[in-house]
């Protein structure tokens, strides 16, 4: 998979790949070595895991139909397995009747299987008896997990993974979901060097688009069909689905409120899914600070083609004598459900305000004299009077519209951080949704690293606190 895959990159770099140290001749790890050495002992091992798991996952589909529930795309069968990284292409595991859902830490794949692990055997069956296309490529295979327990491990992020036990079953629970959108077996851009006519090579870079909108094409029927999955999920178990965001390549992200029930129910058996977590807690430092009034200062307003900055926060004190000249209000916008003010309720002098007056004072407010405030200022308020962004409201959906309001803008300021460290593997929604705006609309966000506050309720938020103070 790519390395970057919330960005559309128009060709890949051509290099020698440097090879691990450590590994066995040809690339290959000792572990690979290993297996193709002990080929009976090995191809047997995968073979009666492939079993284990068919068996286990007939089971769970049986107990399911007695309890009158139907799984979406129930002969898919969710798989985890073990690969040698360094001569192992991922996205081969299609020949092997496996979609890659996500490509996790030490050579773990989530996966899913697409024909009950049928073509599985018979590529293990071709290494057993040393014939054909696959007969040493299993050995590159280290390890197919038939404790389903991955699932609880692999997928739950955040504070969700620690209160998993606790979930109660009529209890609702607002989540963020990612679903693998993935599509396999992309060409490389042509490389001219390849060619020995300029028209050769325009031909060669016409069917490689043409191709690139066949994947596109394909990439847009399978996010509708995981769409479709997630609503018979919903429709079983009274979800409510509050917003989706779509990275365009390689993921679609779902907000949504369901009971604990059908939470397990999705982390346990939803093939396509590779992370879930806890509705995402955003807030901003508000701890009080003493601002002295005494400032003999004749400010002069930004010069109409000046820079605009757009900060997106708590809202701003717009008549603030400080940076009243700056502020265009005619743009401001409230974001808020339910409020359309755009004012900044947050005690003791506000906190977009004071990120207006970062942007417009840098260094010092100067006491006296003449001052040229040098940045046009937008206010688009996220946060309610609790110092929140809406449940209903999905961030990575919420920084589109306020793109899309904005279309002028090119420089946006957001001061306003996840409560919770951010520990895993993926990136989150909101960071590739914030990586993707800058990418299409040539825009430069101004982003805060994060909230440790002095006092937090929030275990990982005390965790990163500990990390930073020792580092």
């Amino acid at each position: 998979m790519a390395d970057f895959p919330h960005l559309k990159l128009p060709f890949k770099v051509a290099g020698t790949r440097k090879l691990n140290s450590g590994g066995g001749g040809g690339g290959k790890a000792a572990l690979t070595l290993q297996n193709e050495a002990n080929r009976q002992q090995h191809g047997q091992h995968l073979q009666t895991s492939a079993t284990a798991i068919t068996i286990n996952w007939e089971n769970l589909k049986s107990t399911r139909k007695e309890q009158g529930i139907e799984l979406p795309n129930e002969n898919d069968i969710p798989v985890f397995l073990r690969i040698d990284t360094k001569v192992f292409n991922i996205d081969s595991l299609s020949n092997w009747g496996i979609e890659v859902i996500s490509e996790e830490q030490e050579g773990y794949i989530i996966g899913a299987s697409l024909d009950n692990l049928s073509q599985f055997q018979e590529n293990i069956n071709q290494f057993l008896q040393e014939e054909g296309t696959y007969k040493n490529t299993a050995a590159k295979i280290w390890e197919l997990v038939t404790d389903d327990s991955w699932r609880v491990s692999q997928l739950l992020k955040g504070e969700l993974g620690r209160i998993w036990e606790n979930i109660q079953s009529n209890v609702v629970y607002t989540i963020e979901m990612g679903i693998s959108c993935y599509i396999a077996n992309k060409k490389n851009y042509p490389d001219i060097n390849d060619f020995d006519s300029e028209i050769k090579y325009q031909e060669k870079i016409e069917e490689y688009h043409a191709h690139e909108r066949e994947l596109q094409i394909e990439r847009d029927e399978k996010q509708m069909l995981r769409e479709s999955e997630i609503e018979a999920y919903g429709r079983i178990y009274g979800a409510t689905i509050h917003d989706i965001w779509d990275n365009n390549t390689d993921a679609i992200y779902f907000k949504i409120s369901i009971n604990g029930s059908g939470l397990k129910d999705i982390v346990l058996t939803y093939q396509y899914l590779f992370e879930v977590k806890l509705d995402s807690s955003y807030s901003i430092e508000t701890k009080s600070t003493i601002i002295e009034d005494d400032w003999q200062l004749e400010l002069i307003a930004p010069l109409q083609n000046a820079s605009k900055v757009c900060v997106i926060d708590s809202g701003v004190q717009e008549s603030h004598r400080l940076i009243s000249l700056a502020i265009d209000s005619p743009t401001s916008r409230s974001y808020v459900d339910g409020d359309t003010s755009t004012a900044d309720y947050v005690k003791q002098s506000g906190h977009g305000t004071k990120v207006a007056g970062a942007v417009l004072f840098p260094y010092e407010i100067p006491k006296h004299g003449q001052y040229q405030l040098e940045s046009i200022i937008q206010n688009a308020r996220i946060l309610d009077r609790d110092n929140r962004i809406s449940k209903r409201e999905f961030s990575p959906v919420l920084i589109e519209k306020i793109i899309a309001d904005f279309p002028n803008t090119r420089i946006f300021n957001l001061s306003v951080s996840d409560d919770d460290a951010y520990i895993n593997t993926h990136m989150p929604a909101l960071a590739a949704s914030i990586d993707k705006l800058t990418h299409e609309n040539d825009i430069l966000f101004i982003v805060a690293a994060g909230n440790l506050f002095e006092s937090s309720s929030v275990i990982t938020n005390q965790v990163s606190k500990t990390i930073c103070s020792r580092a």
